[in-house]
C-alpha cells in the first residue's frame, strides 16, 4: 500500500471526532519476522474537533503482502477473517462474558481502530486493504525469540489466555447456539488454498531433509517408513484439517496458528505481566487441542516438553473447566478422561503441520528476506536446520510414537 493511501485511510476513520494533524509511517518488522503481511508503524497526532485537545496515537497498519502465489491465494480470505474477528467475534464474546457477570473480559488482543479491504466499495481484497491496530510494541510488548520459546511458567500464562478464548466461545455455543452460529461459526472461513499437483514435487526436498535427520536418531528410525507414507499426502492432510467435521462437544473457536511469533508479552522483572495474541487470519471451528498441541510443540523449550508435557496439558484442562464453570456451563462432558480421549483423537492428525512449522518456520533463518517461508523451505538443506530444531523434532517423533499417535513401521 502506498503511504498516501494509508494516510487517506487514517484521516477517514478518525474524521468524525478528530482532525489528523500529523502522520509518520515507517516499517515495523524485520525481514523474515512476519510471513503473511506488511507491517507498518504509524504515529498519528489527533486534534479533537470539539475542544482542540491533541493526543498521540501509536498504531500498526497491517497491509497486504503480494510476495508470491501462495500468499496471493491465501490473503483474500485471511484478511477478511481478521477484520471479522475484531469487528464481530471479539465484541460478541465480551458481551457474553458481561452478561454472565464476568468482569475480566477477554482482553488478550490489540485494540482495533478500523479496517478496509479496498477503497472502491467492492467485496474484493486489493492492495489498498489495511487493518489498523494498537501498537503493542509502543506499550512495551515484545516477541520472545522464536528460536528460544517459552519456559514452564511462561507457557502456562499463554495456555491460560488461549484457554479463556476457547472456553468463552464454547460457553456461548452451549448457551446461545443461534448467536454462536451467526457471529462465530459462520465467520470461520477456510483460508488455506487447496493443494496442487505440483506440491508433492515442490516439498519433496524438504521432506527428504526431515527423514535424513530422523535417520540420525535411533529412537526415530522405527517410524520412518510409515511417516513417508503419511507425508506423501501432506498438503492434502493440512487441508483435511479444515474440511473434516469438527469433533463435538469440544469443538470451539481456535486460533489455528498459535506459535511464538503470534503472541506478544509485556515483561516486568523478568516475568510475563501480560500477554496478547495477534494474527487472527486462520481461526477456525475445531478442537481446542489443535491450538494446545501446536503451541506446545512449536513454542515451548524442549527441556520443558521432556519434563512437563503432561503437567501443561493437565494445567490447560483445569483452567478450561474452571472457565466454563465461571460461565455457568456444565463441565460433565469435559472431564479429564474425555479430555485425554480428545487428545488421542486430535494429535495424530496435526503432526505433519506441527513438524513442518517447527523445523522450517520457527527455526528458520531470521534474515530469510521478504519472501514467505515456503519459498525457502523448498531449497532447504540438512545443514540449514539447527541442532535445536533437530533435537526437538526427534523428541516429538519418539513421544508421538510412545503415545501411539504415530505407528511404527512393520
Amino acid at each position: 500500500m502506498a503511504e498516501e493511501n494509508l494516510r487517506e485511510f487514517i484521516r477517514e476513520i478518525f474524521s468524525k471526532d478528530y482532525e489528523v494533524t500529523k502522520e509518520s509511517i515507517t516499517s515495523l518488522t524485520k525481514p523474515g519476522d512476519n510471513f503473511l503481511s506488511i507491517m507498518l508503524k504509524v504515529e498519528v497526532i489527533l486534534k479533537k474537533r470539539d475542544d482542540g485537545c491533541e493526543k498521540k496515537l501509536n498504531a500498526v497498519a497491517k497491509c497486504v503482502k503480494n510476495s508470491n502465489e501462495f500468499v496471493k491465494s491465501l490473503f483474500p480470505t485471511a484478511f477478511k477473517n481478521e477484520i471479522r474477528f475484531y469487528k464481530e467475534i471479539v465484541p460478541t464474546l465480551q458481551n457474553f462474558q458481561q452478561e454472565r457477570g464476568i468482569e475480566d473480559v477477554l482482553d488478550m488482543f490489540p485494540e482495533f481502530y478500523g479496517a478496509r479491504i479496498n477503497n472502491n466499495g467492492s467485496d474484493k481484497v486489493d492492495d489498498k486493504a489495511v487493518i489498523l491496530l494498537e501498537d503493542l510494541k509502543f506499550d512495551g510488548y515484545i516477541n520472545v525469540d522464536r528460536h528460544e520459546g517459552f519456559n514452564l511458567p511462561e507457557a502456562k500464562i499463554i495456555l491460560k489466555d488461549i484457554c479463556r478464548l476457547h472456553a468463552t466461545a464454547l460457553g456461548l455455543k452451549f448457551s446461545q447456539t443461534d448467536l454462536f452460529e451467526e457471529k462465530i461459526r459462520k465467520n470461520c472461513k477456510k483460508a488455506i488454498p487447496p493443494p496442487k499437483p505440483s506440491d508433492k514435487e515442490k516439498y519433496g526436498q524438504s521432506l527428504e531433509v526431515f527423514f535424513s535427520i530422523l535417520e540420525d536418531y535411533e529412537e526415530c528410525r522405527p517410524y520412518i517408513s510409515n511417516l513417508k507414507i503419511k507425508f506423501d499426502k501432506m498438503r492434502r492432510a493440512i487441508n483435511d484439517f479444515f474440511d473434516k467435521p469438527a469433533r463435538e462437544p469440544f469443538a470451539t473457536l481456535v486460533h489455528c496458528d498459535l506459535w511464538v511469533n503470534n503472541t506478544m508479552q509485556l515483561f516486568q522483572s523478568g516475568n510475563i505481566k501480560k500477554n496478547k495474541f495477534v494474527d487472527f487470519q486462520l481461526y477456525y471451528y475445531q478442537s481446542p487441542l489443535t491450538d494446545v498441541l501446536f503451541f506446545l510443540w512449536s513454542s515451548v523449550h524442549l527441556n520443558v516438553l521432556k519434563q512437563d508435557f503432561d503437567e501443561l496439558l493437565i494445567y490447560y484442562h483445569t483452567e478450561f473447566t474452571d472457565q466454563l464453570r465461571r460461565l455457568n456451563c456444565n463441565t460433565n462432558l469435559f472431564d479429564i478422561d474425555k479430555f485425554w480421549e480428545e487428545l488421542d483423537a486430535v494429535a495424530p492428525s496435526n503432526f505433519m503441520d506441527i513438524m513442518y512449522m517447527t523445523m522450517f518456520v520457527v527455526f528458520g533463518k531470521k534474515d530469510r528476506g521478504d519472501e514467505l517461508e515456503t519459498d525457502e523451505i523448498v531449497r532447504v538443506a540438512k545443514e540449514d536446520v539447527p541442532k535445536a530444531a533437530r533435537d526437538k523434532i526427534a523428541f516429538m517423533v519418539s513421544e508421538y510414537g510412545r503415545r501411539k499417535w504415530i505407528e511404527k513401521s512393520e
